[in-house]
Parts: C-alpha cells; sequence; structure tokens
C-alpha cells in the first residue's frame, strides 16, 4: 500500500504544482517578496577569501564582512556585490592584516541605494549610502568563525633554481589623503614580493629620526593596512611619505635604528628605485561611529500624534546624533517622519516633530539612533534630497532601536535593547 500511496501522491502533487504554476501565468498573482537570508559556514581564510555559501537578497547589494559588530567603516575587512534573489557561493576578499587575529566575523547584508555598482558606506571618503538592509526591524547579519590558526600568513621559503613559483607582481604602495588626527593611516593596498614593513616617514629624507610609525606586511597583496602614528612627532606636517623596507633580521621585529634597534631591515629597492608613496594628511576625515555603544539606549512611552510631537523620555548616547523615526521597520530613507538631535550622555524629554500626514492610521513608530558624522548639526541620511552621513549607531550586531505605539495607551516605557527593534 506504501508503493501505491507514493505512486499516486507523485503525479497528484505534479498536477497541483502545474495548477499552480498556470493559475500564476493567467492571473499575474506575483510571488511573495524574498526573504533576506545569509548562510556562511566557519572558515579558515588563510587564502585572504571568505566563501559566504548563500545570500538571497530582495534587490540587489552587497554582502559585506565586519570584525567587530558596530558594522563601522573602520571595522569593515570586506565586501562584495550580491543580485536580487539567491547567490550561491559568493566569494568576498578580506583583508588579513586588518583581521589580525580576530576569532570572529560578521556578514552583513547591505543595500545598493546610492550611485549603482559603488560601494558607499564610509571608505575611500564615500558617503554612507548603502546601508545595512533591515528585515522586520532587524539588520540581517550572520557571524561566523575564522577557523585559521595564523591568519596573517608568512612566506618564509626560498625558491630553488628549479623550483617553479607564482610570479608576484611588482612592489607598490597604494595610499589615498587622509586625515590623521585620529592617530592611525590606512593604506589601500600594499603589494611586495617578501615580507617585511611599510615605514611611514614625516620627511622625504626617510632618515630613521623621521620615522612617525609602521606596520608589517606580507609576501602578495596586502589591502587596507592599518598602522599608528606617533601624531605628537608628526607636529604640522602637511604630509607623509610611506616606505617599503625589508624584514632581514630579526624576524617580526621592526629593525631600523628605532628604539636602540640595529640598521638590519634596509629598505626595499626595485629596479634601483625605493618603493615609494606620499600622502596629504589634510583630507577632510572619514565620520565613523567608533566609540563604545554600551551605554546607548533609548526610552519611550506609547503615545497619540494629535500634537504633531513625539515626547522621547530618555536617550543615551556616547557621542552626538540624532533620534529618527521612522514608520516602517524596514528603517529606510523614505520611511523617516521626524528626527531630533541628541548630544553626548543622557538626553531627556527629547522633542521630535512628527509628519502626522505621512505616517497616517500608522498603528506603531520605531525610534532608530544615528550618528552626526557628516555636517554637524545638519541631518544627513538621505531625508529631503540630503546625503548618507550620518549613519545609525549598531550594538552588539543591530540597530540601536526601539519600537512603540501611537494610540495613545499607557502601556509604560519602552526600552531600546541591543537585540534590535521589538
Amino acid at each position: 500500500m506504501k508503493g501505491q500511496k507514493s505512486l499516486v501522491t507523485r503525479p497528484l502533487v505534479l498536477t497541483v504544482a502545474l495548477t499552480v504554476l498556470f493559475l500564476t501565468a493567467v492571473t499575474g498573482t506575483q510571488a511573495a517578496p524574498v526573504a533576506n537570508q545569509i548562510t556562511v559556514r566557519d572558515q579558515n581564510l588563510e587564502t585572504g577569501i571568505a566563501v559566504v555559501d548563500s545570500v538571497t537578497a530582495a534587490r540587489s547589494g552587497w554582502v559585506v564582512i565586519y570584525k567587530e559588530p558596530d558594522f563601522t567603516a573602520e571595522n569593515l575587512v570586506g565586501y562584495a556585490p550580491v543580485r536580487e534573489g539567491t547567490n550561491l557561493g559568493v566569494k568576498v576578499v578580506v583583508s588579513l592584516p586588518k583581521i589580525d587575529h580576530a576569532p570572529m566575523l560578521w556578514a552583513v547584508l547591505q543595500g545598493d541605494a546610492g550611485q549603482p555598482g559603488i560601494f558607499e558606506w564610509g571608505l575611500k571618503e564615500r558617503a554612507y549610502a548603502d546601508g545595512p538592509i533591515a528585515q522586520n526591524g532587524q539588520v540581517v547579519v550572520t557571524q561566523f568563525a575564522t577557523a585559521a590558526a595564523a591568519p596573517l600568513p608568512v612566506t618564509t621559503a626560498t625558491p630553488r633554481a628549479s623550483t617553479s613559483r607564482k610570479t608576484v607582481s611588482a612592489d607598490r604602495i597604494t595610499v589615498h589623503d587622509q586625515d590623521v588626527r585620529s592617530g592611525f593611516i590606512l593604506v589601500d593596498a600594499i603589494t611586495t614580493t617578501q615580507p617585511g614593513w611599510v615605514v611611514f616617514y614625516k620627511n622625504p629624507n626617510f632618515t630613521p629620526g623621521e620615522i612617525v610609525g609602521f606596520a608589517p606586511v606580507y609576501s602578495g597583496v596586502n589591502t587596507n593596512v592599518k598602522a599608528t602614528i606617533d601624531t605628537p612627532k608628526l607636529g604640522k606636517s602637511t604630509h607623509v611619505w610611506a616606505q617599503l623596507h625589508k624584514d632581514d633580521g630579526q624576524r617580526g621585529v621592526f629593525e631600523w635604528e628605532r628604539q636602540e634597534k640595529p640598521l638590519r631591515d634596509w629598505p626595499l629597492v626595485q629596479d634601483q628605485r625605493y618603493v615609494r608613496a606620499s600622502f596629504s594628511t589634510s583630507a577632510a576625515r572619514v565620520p565613523t561611529s567608533t566609540v563604545d555603544l554600551k551605554t546607548a539606549q533609548i526610552a519611550v512611552n506609547d503615545q497619540a500624534l494629535d500634537r504633531g510631537i513625539i515626547v522621547m523620555d530618555a536617550i543615551t548616547t556616547p557621542l552626538n546624533g540624532w533620534i529618527v523615526i521612522y514608520k516602517d521597520p524596514n528603517l529606510t530613507a523614505l520611511e523617516i517622519v521626524g528626527y531630533a538631535p541628541v548630544y553626548k550622555g543622557t538626553n531627556h524629554a527629547v522633542k521630535v516633530n512628527i509628519e502626522t500626514a505621512k505616517v497616517g492610521e500608522q498603528a506603531a513608530l520605531w525610534a532608530v539612533l544615528h550618528s552626526d558624522g557628516g555636517l554637524q548639526q545638519i541631518f544627513e541620511w538621505g531625508y529631503k534630497t540630503q546625503q548618507f552621513s550620518d549613519p545609525p549607531m549598531f550594538q552588539k550586531g543591530q540597530y540601536v532601536s526601539t519600537r512603540f505605539g501611537t494610540t495613545g495607551g499607557q502601556l509604560g516605557v519602552k526600552t531600546g535593547q541591543p537585540s534590535g527593534v521589538k
């Protein structure tokens, strides 16, 4: 009987499926919207590539890898485009020097809301147009482990004459102009034929006494190399010079007459020239929210909108920013119905003017904390044609946000939680 049941069921299922497809074609009924989702396994990153098993996106955008769940540009280690629908085996080139030995990474689905095909989330002085996609008030994100025991591979073998090897392209430094008041320098890319150092000088004489910082580099292409800079020593210098050095002495120890070290890590020479690049230190600083967000919190009561004003009971923020009110948990700029400035610390009884006509009969609204990363005291998040410079704040991988009712019922205070909108 089981065999007969199987034989009858299969044609029946096929018939039902064909009938559904036929009715869809005739009536023009559309399928339900695609649910955004990311699937990724724990993996070794020694190749410098993270493979995301599957990305399902309701619209084209980006899958972005971060080393911290605050989702700031500073902690971004790689990204790759994804198309609308299901994308399988998405390869993301990641920065191993930037990841360092981070045991966990976060993969986030982000939109392509700015210039199509150009990733815009604070990198290379671009705007924050391509923000994380919200689904039911939650960031579409998943966490995975970096199984690599040593994520910074170093090539130490000396090739023999009879041994074939990959040809590494010419040594080169690519770096953009940038503000260094943060105490860091970010080099876009360094290609080198051997392990060594990128060394920063405040003067083109390139003497050891002019060194203001250095960072290790590894054989091959190194992207987003971050170095700590001695800003007091740099002083008012308007330019910095980067130079590649070898690592010929004690491996992993920078030895170029610094802190009484000998002169062993000599500058790298290519075609009888030193490998160098210079950049300006006067570029506008890229806005990022990098402070500790452990204290960020929103408290608000359910309330009526008949006066066109919402009163937030209390907002605690670690930096100046904005409280932004959305009418939909997708949290797009088109859903913004009001905003107000907030300041570092705890803000009480914050009043927000609301576009009640835009809210309509909406029974609930969502309050989200944003930073003030662009022009100060000007709200810039796609609202009324403004650019995207004031990104949302994130805490433990989710928005600093909360949901509240618009009926005026006394249901108690709603407090924003790290897990996202509720």
